[in-house]
């Protein structure tokens, strides 16, 4: 099975949407699976879980075609002129 968590959005999705996937960093990654073990504290756990850091992040405006899975291309992830469909 799989699990998305979510968390409020950064500063960059909030204009966008009120939350977002929690995405961890790769140095969280160790703390995150001690937790499979119990060598992690619930504290230590509970603070990952946080908004991700916007600094590798940019946002732009893409297609709507984008939203159907009958579209496949790079293409789609192009950016495009604001207000354009």
């Amino acid at each position: 099975s799989c699990t998305m968590i979510v968390t409020e959005a950064n500063a960059l999705l909030a204009p966008i949407h009120d939350r977002m996937p929690v995405i961890l960093a790769p140095e969280d990654y160790g703390n995150w699976l001690a937790s499979g073990d119990g060598s992690a504290s619930k504290e230590a756990l509970l603070a990952l879980l946080k908004p991700a850091d916007t600094r590798c992040w940019e946002a732009y405006p893409i297609s709507r075609a984008v939203n159907s899975s009958a579209n496949d291309s790079p293409e789609l992830l192009e950016p495009i002129a604001t207000g354009a469909p």
